[in-house]
């Protein structure tokens, strides 16, 4: 979702070339694969532009709690970070040949929270990728932006195993939809404010690589979430909240500020709604 919003945020801006990794070599066991093909793409980008500049934004990850740890520690730590040392080798090694060269990792705002982080394989997963930024000593090499982000939604992607999923799964299908008491607190971020966001930081050298938290100040508990959505799409009487426990561990007080670097912000309450009718083709209530 994160990288399409990005590629077709880039090619509409003067001056990009694209050139995308493929998804099958990310994770441990293919590394030669994967440097070879990073090589070959750092390499046909100064072929075709000395002095070019280079971002490298690490998009792909697995978000399925339930997936195996070791997979997940993969996919979403031990490969990006193995890749961020092999391009800091390169970009040193051609220094006189390169302009600046940086690198996008993403995580989640919840790896900010150690007791949050520690109760779920994916959020530790990411506070691995987060604490490893934190002890890096090669951001004078390539810059390291690291963006911690909130729920995204849009486009025409659905994660179902997400809540939104879940919720778009019970709209599509027209059935109950069993939920907790709905106190966690959440934000939910369109995926093209986010992409913008991301390039602006990236397009300002007088920005240092720090923790980028993406937040728009604009919490929402997820009953509140799920009864407007509900609502408005006039299936209310589907809604059954309540109907399950809510988890021992989650964000049940943390709001964050607004953080300066989201420009824009939808209202997530009217976003949502907007892209689960799309999606779904359900007409909104008048």
């Amino acid at each position: 979702m994160l990288g399409t919003a990005l590629a077709s945020n880039l090619r509409s801006g003067p001056g990009y070339t694209l050139c995308p990794i493929p998804r099958d070599v990310i994770g441990d066991a293919n590394r030669q694969s994967a440097e070879t093909i990073l090589l070959e793409v750092l390499e046909d980008t100064l072929q075709e532009d000395i002095g070019a500049d280079i971002n490298l934004f690490y998009c792909v990850g697995l978000i399925d709690p339930k997936a195996a740890p070791d997979k997940l520690t993969s996919v979403n730590a031990s490969y990006p970070i193995w890749q961020y040392h092999r391009l800091c080798e390169w970009a040193d090694a051609n220094r006189d040949r390169v302009g600046r060269v940086q690198m996008a990792t993403f995580g989640s705002a919840f790896e900010t929270l150690p007791e949050v982080a520690k109760s779920n394989p994916y959020l530790r997963s990411k506070r691995e990728l987060y604490e490893h930024w934190q002890g890096s000593a090669l951001h004078d090499i390539v810059p390291w932006h690291h963006f911690q982000m909130h729920t995204l939604y849009g486009g025409h992607y659905i994660q179902w195993q997400m809540f939104s999923g879940l919720i778009a799964k019970a709209l599509q299908d027209d059935v109950p939809f069993k939920m907790s008491d709905g106190s966690q607190i959440r934000e939910y971020h369109h995926v093209a404010d986010i992409a913008q966001c991301i390039i602006n930081r990236l397009g300002r050298p007088d920005i240092a690589a720090r923790p980028a938290l993406l937040s728009s100040g604009r919490a929402v508990a997820l009953r509140d979430l799920a009864e407007h959505i509900f609502a408005a799409l006039g299936k209310s009487d589907l809604l059954q909240v309540g109907s399950l426990p809510s988890p021992v561990t989650d964000n049940y007080e943390t709001r964050w500020s607004r953080s300066s670097d989201l420009i824009v912000a939808r209202d997530p309450l009217t976003g949502m709604v907007d892209w689960l009718s799309d999606n779904l083709n359900l007409e909104q209530s008048k």
